[in-house]
């Protein structure tokens, strides 16, 4: 009697053993490059990665006919396997819209990328980098604005697509356009628009040609969906033209008519010299009248109110104000303005806003000592910034040579200390030991990201300082810091070892100091030699260094190592040497394949290829001290290519960092 025939027994993968929507539940919490490797595993996963690998998507604008075949693949693509336009939450636009072929150039492609993609990151920090617009557009054309109109309406159309559109990034030189703006209210009165690239064009007058704001930015100014703006200053332009956008944008925050912007963020640009200059210098700058002043027929808005401290707009929760100005806590009169001292004026903004809600709060400018006495007295004094959780100043002066640390550490630590605990706290410039105590027993139990770049390297002298990131800092995730390059010895090596005790490190930064200490003895010969030592930081290197803080036995959680080459002080005959050899690294784990990827960063091909010819230049006896470094193999072996990085030491010392 033969045995009965069963049917063969394929063993179901753990994963689709769960039900569908507790994977997808899951997936919220995998990298989106994780995600992608994730969806070619089967049928069932790709199902599962789908509602978070189409939530966000990227468009690179360049001209028409690209942006129409892009959304038309996107409609393709979203438009099988049971609608995938309901899992959109984020749009992304970046580049140039041309008014035609011509008016596309290649560097404007470069800068802004090549493909329409899904979103890689939760972030918007490169958006930020590479965006690059000038404010002082003049408006356009009838014709070019037809033009651009035309161009827009199909990506105008993708959005009410998109049933549960909830963020949409614009991050193109044009001004957004109305039809697009129009799409957003219809469609999505309730998502959020990030502008990028904000600056109300048709603010920028002539000193006897002041006019309305165009009706186009008025609605755009007003908007309901404006929830974030990252704007651009400039006091005038190359015409000699006004700008009040910054009189705007305060009006903007103070009246409340746009009520759910939440985010501000405010760039200050050195105006254009000499013509633009000139003109505006000869001219009189007339006050702010507000949005309308000539005609009779304007919105029924009233944009005169003046709110009480009661009636200031509560919902601003981040602040940031950056650029080549400083941060005084009082300047001149209200409504004053000087064309040659320019400054963010602590007192205005205090009164327009209510830092009490602020959670977010940067000062990425030059500081003078009253502001941070002024600061000081906010916090302690009417409790302004209890709600802060991110914080970052650039402690630095005008005068940016002077070392002021001593000067600037005490109102410094005083400020931090007034101030809840932090989650993110970034420092740069003239700071010193009181401020990093501060930070660590005041802040240190909260925080998750910290970024601490003194300009003084003196400050470094605490030797224990990450070691006591262990001790007072146990939720620590990211970190910023500045260590100081001993040509791979045991002091350098310290450092990293210590990184790798961390017990949360997932992300690094660290600037490398290449500055040779002022006790090192030597001859000038034996000092460039440490020096270029220093400095030569090759591939093998950068994940030599990542292998070093990532040892830690177990599961590794460091995933991202920056470095990049700080302090320099080139001697002025090795200078170009200096700008050949340095190179910036970035190391990325891919989870999924547990492998470490390294890319260089920073120089572009165009840029070597200038510094090469510079180096053709360098003295025979220069040439003998790199041979001596780097010793030539072949005779046909270019020297300017021949060199490399030295090993790291495997022996530990007590720890020092350049802090």
């Amino acid at each position: 009697m033969e045995p009965p025939t069963t049917e063969p027994h394929y063993a179901v993968p753990p994963l689709e053993r769960l039900p569908l929507h507790i994977l997808e539940y899951t997936c919220q919490y995998i990298s989106r490059s994780s995600l992608f490797s994730l969806s070619l595993a089967n049928r069932f996963c790709c199902q599962a990665t789908a509602p978070q690998r189409f939530s966000r998507l990227r468009l690179t604008i360049r001209d028409k006919e690209k942006l129409r075949d892009d959304l038309d693949q996107w409609v393709a693509v979203l438009g099988r396997n049971n609608d995938r336009f309901r899992y959109v939450r984020r749009v992304a636009v970046i580049g140039r819209m041309a008014d035609n072929e011509a008016d596309s150039s290649d560097d404007e492609d470069r800068r802004t990328g090549d493909s329409a993609t899904y979103g890689e990151t939760d972030s918007d920090s490169d958006i930020e980098e590479e965006v690059d617009f000038y404010p002082g557009a003049p408006a356009l054309k009838p014709k070019h604005k037809r033009s651009q109109h035309e161009a827009w309406l199909p990506f105008a159309r993708f959005l009410g697509q998109l049933p549960a559109l909830k963020d949409l990034v614009y991050a193109c030189t044009h001004q957004i356009p109305l039809c697009v703006l129009t799409a957003l209210h219809q469609h999505h009165p309730k998502s959020r628009l990030h502008l990028h690239t904000f600056s109300l064009r048709s603010l920028y007058q002539y000193k006897d040609e002041l006019h309305d704001i165009h009706p186009d930015e008025f609605a755009l100014a007003t908007s309901p969906c404006l929830y974030s703006i990252h704007a651009k200053y400039q006091p005038w332009d190359v015409y000699g033209r006004f700008s009040f956008n910054l009189e705007a944008l305060q009006h903007i925050v103070m009246s409340g008519c746009a009520p759910n912007l939440k985010h501000l963020h405010i760039h200050y640009v050195s105006p254009p010299t000499p013509i633009g200059l000139v003109a505006a210098y000869r001219a009189h700058r007339k006050p702010w009248k507000g949005f309308f002043h000539e005609s009779s027929d304007s919105p029924s808005v009233d944009l005169s109110h003046q709110p009480s401290n009661n009636e200031r707009i509560r919902s601003l929760e981040t602040l940031v104000l950056s650029g080549d100005c400083p941060v005084f806590d009082f300047v001149g009169t209200p409504g004053s303005f000087d064309l040659f001292s320019f400054s963010y004026d602590l007192n205005a903004w205090y009164h327009q806003i209510d830092f009490s809600v602020l959670q977010r709060f940067e000062l990425n400018c030059a500081i003078s000592v009253e502001a941070l006495h002024a600061l000081f007295t906010m916090a302690a004094s009417n409790n302004a910034f209890r709600s802060l959780r991110e914080l970052a100043l650039s402690v630095r002066r005008e005068e940016w040579w002077a070392n002021s640390t001593d000067i600037f550490d005490p109102p410094t630590s005083l400020f931090i200390r007034s101030l809840p605990p932090l989650e993110v706290l970034k420092l740069d410039g003239f700071f010193g030991k009181a401020t990093v105590n501060v930070i660590l027993r005041r802040h240190g139990q909260a925080l998750r990201k910290l970024h601490l770049i003194p300009e003084d390297t003196s400050t470094g002298g605490n030797g224990d300082l990450v070691h006591e990131l262990q001790q007072w800092c146990p939720l620590l995730e990211n970190v910023r810091l500045c260590v100081r390059r001993r040509q791979g010895g045991p002091r350098e090596v310290a450092i990293y070892r210590a990184l790798e005790r961390m017990p949360r490190l997932r992300r690094a930064e660290l600037l490398l100091n290449c500055r040779l200490p002022v006790d090192e003895t030597g001859d000038d010969v034996a000092r460039v030699r440490k020096w270029l030592v220093n400095l030569a930081v090759d591939e093998i290197l950068a994940r030599a260094i990542f292998d070093k803080i990532s040892a830690a036995a177990g599961t590794p959680f460091l995933k991202y190592l920056r470095l990049e080459i700080g302090a320099l002080d080139p001697h002025p005959d090795f200078e170009y040497w200096a700008k050949w050899i340095q190179r910036d690294w970035i190391c990325e784990r891919n989870e999924m394949r547990g492998e470490v990827a390294v890319r260089e960063i920073g120089e572009s091909e165009r840029t070597k290829r200038v510094l090469r010819k510079s180096l053709e230049r360098v003295e025979m006896e220069g040439r003998d001290l790199w041979s001596d470094i780097w010793p030539r193999g072949a005779e046909s072996e270019d020297w300017m290519d021949h060199w490399h990085s030295f090993p790291l030491s495997d022996q530990d010392q007590e720890v020092e960092v350049a802090m």
